[in-house]
């Protein structure tokens, strides 16, 4: 996308639904920008190009546009929440929040949503020397994480706000459409930044409530069990192995495998709701590089699937890493009358 000025702007996210319907979103436009072109081209040769040109008011839009920094915070148990921005703008409504926790290690990780964005606790320290030249600049605190992570989510707006974040209009007493999330580690240790995104709310709103995705806390399994798993002989393992968590008993029944991807499926018996606990595995080989990521799966949720990196690896150890509370659901209100 480029100005009549010339001027090229980044893209930064994409999205689709059904094959059919893409959104793309670019960097934002100069204040003095009248006329946007955007070219768009469906193979890497760039032989076949579309072009469309349309004039733009971004001072008009800005007008429209409502910014608010409600610096509101949330202290939990080891979680300390922020919402830093709001952003109400014609096409959709945006907010920005962060999520800080300990980087002692008393708490394994954070979960937003139930198995859709999973973040351990990684700190690493870092020398007190300079970094040689070119090497970048040094970590705020001499501390950094030891991954990065950006993990986008597209809501669906017809699910219930169980397991995901919801916004209300107040004063028009509705619910505005959920659109998606993005979540991502920053150059700080044990910190995520969420970017919640909704429909457009209405210009006549003085009052928004926006409830957060479900929050998972989780801890350290101690004294967890690892279990190997051959699938060198057949592809479908009974285990029926118990696990002791501080809450009740977790029984892996079986594991197998299909299609690259690795199964398992467990139950609970536990004194509390099952849906307040998630348990995070981990996969392993026989050197302890990790060869798999955890998702649940959506229909089945006591199914837990691992993508695997290697293809045709057969033999594995599994262990139950850590399990996650869910915190209490939290809200923001947001007040836009005149005071």
């Amino acid at each position: 996308m480029a100005d009549d000025s010339g001027k090229q702007y980044e893209q930064r996210r994409a999205k689709g639904w059904h094959g059919k319907y893409f959104m793309f979103e670019f960097e934002p436009v100069g204040l003095e920008t009248q006329e946007l072109i955007v070219s768009l081209s469906l193979d890497e040769s760039q032989e076949h190009r579309a072009e469309y040109t349309f004039p733009v008011d971004v001072v008009k839009t800005a007008q429209y546009t409502k910014i608010i920094y409600p610096n509101q915070e949330k202290e939990l148990s080891y979680l300390k929440i922020t919402l830093d921005k709001a952003v109400l703008g014609v096409s959709e409504s945006e907010f920005k929040l962060r999520f800080d926790w300990p980087i002692d290690n008393s708490v394994a990780g954070i979960g937003l949503g139930r198995g859709s964005a999973y973040f351990p606790t990684s700190v690493t320290k870092v020398p007190d020397t300079p970094p040689p030249p070119g090497m970048g600049a040094p970590p705020p605190g001499g501390l950094m994480s030891g991954y990065a992570s950006t993990v986008g989510i597209n809501y669906r707006p017809q699910d219930p706000p169980e397991n995901r974040p919801a916004l209300y209009d107040l004063t028009g007493r509705q619910e505005v459409e959920v659109e998606g999330a993005e979540y991502r580690t920053t150059q700080f240790p044990c910190q995520v930044v969420a970017t919640l995104k909704f429909a457009p709310v209405k210009r006549e709103t003085e009052q928004l409530e926006l409830l957060l995705p479900p929050v998972y806390l989780y801890k350290k399994v101690t004294e967890s069990p690892k279990v190997q798993l051959n699938f060198e002989e057949k592809n479908e393992l009974n285990l029926e192995k118990n696990v002791a968590i501080p809450q009740g008993k977790l029984i892996i029944e079986k594991t197998w495998l299909e299609k690259n991807q690795l199964y398992l499926s467990y139950r609970l018996e536990s004194s509390v709701k099952l849906e307040t606990i998630v348990p995070h595995f981990e996969l392993l080989d026989n050197q302890g590089m990790k060869q798999g990521s955890m998702r649940f799966d959506r229909e089945k949720p006591q199914i837990i699937i691992f993508s695997l990196y290697n293809e045709g690896t057969k033999e594995f150890n599994l262990s139950l890493d850590s399990i996650g509370e869910l915190l209490p659901r939290e809200k923001f209100t947001l007040d836009m009358r005149e005071k």
